[in-house]
């Protein structure tokens, strides 16, 4: 296989080095933004640390802290797991519909990997 087949399309660097989307980018144009089945909120699109082993570049997660999905999962796995954890609503596979939790440890674990809507450059694709 060609190394090529490797690499990652080149898009523009928000804040944290981490690429932002811009409106004629293709993964913004495919399809309406998708929204959490629990709590209406819409998802934001979030890159994956190096290795993961996942074939997506970019999957979408649901950072509403006020989603019940998230808020109830901190007592669930405390109860089941006696962890203090909880989990997201995430899709895996945004094109297929492929949703599974994204098991977080913090209510800041992983929102430096959010993708920036095009102009903000700061991680948060509601420019806020």
């Amino acid at each position: 296989m060609d190394q090529e087949q490797f690499t990652s399309p080149r898009r523009p660097v928000g804040a944290w080095g981490l690429p932002c989307l811009e409106e004629d980018d293709d993964m913004a144009r495919q399809a309406p933004i998708p929204v959490c089945p629990h709590c209406g909120t819409p998802l934001q699109a979030f890159t994956l640390p190096d290795n993961t082993g996942w074939q997506e570049a970019v999957q979408w997660a649901c950072f509403n802290d006020d989603c019940p999905y998230y808020r109830d999962g901190w007592e669930w796995m405390w109860s089941h797991y006696r962890v203090r954890s909880s989990y997201r609503y995430r899709l895996v596979n945004r094109e297929k519909n492929i949703a599974q939790p994204l098991a977080v440890w913090s209510p800041s674990a992983l929102r430096d990997r959010i993708v920036a809507a095009a102009g903000t450059g700061n991680g948060d694709p509601g420019g806020t």
